[in-house]
């Protein structure tokens, strides 16, 4: 995001202070106001979820996009959709893996009702999704001995 706000001029201001949020979000003070950004459960933590924002949250997460908010206190002030694209390596890859005998799995933070666009044009159905970071590292374990079954 910074090389695409770099290339459209923009000067982005120093953050003076951040935090990690996790399984939230994240938030940093920049000149002297704190501002936060994160998914629905920082949105939810923030108090700052109305009908409106949940439209938004539920306009903007189709087509496989990851929706980022953006707020101040209790107040969403704007949202970032973020959609991910397929490496062009990645569809040979998939193919080796079913080679193998794998049966591939995407994992991620999205809600099911909207898997990752980039895994369905590779061949891949099975989608473990609201996962947390604590939460995928244990099942990326149990699903990584070539034998597992997931």
């Amino acid at each position: 995001m910074a090389d695409a706000a770099a290339e459209r001029g923009l000067v982005l201001p120093a953050v003076e202070r951040s935090l990690d949020l996790p399984g939230r979000g994240a938030e940093g003070r920049i000149a002297g106001r704190t501002y936060w950004l994160g998914s629905h459960r920082q949105v939810a933590a923030a108090d700052a979820e109305t009908p409106e924002v949940r439209r938004r949250l539920a306009e903007l997460s189709g087509g496989g996009r990851t929706v980022v908010a953006v707020g101040e206190r209790d107040r969403v002030l704007g949202f970032l959709a973020i959609a991910d694209q397929a490496r062009p390596e990645a569809a040979a890859a998939i193919a080796r893996l079913r080679e193998l005998g794998l049966d591939p799995i995407v994992m991620v933070t999205a809600t099911a009702a909207r898997p990752p666009r980039r895994s369905r044009p590779l061949g891949i159905d099975r989608i473990e999704a609201e996962l947390l970071p604590r939460r995928s590292w244990p099942r990326s374990r149990r699903c990584s001995p070539p034998a597992a079954r997931c």
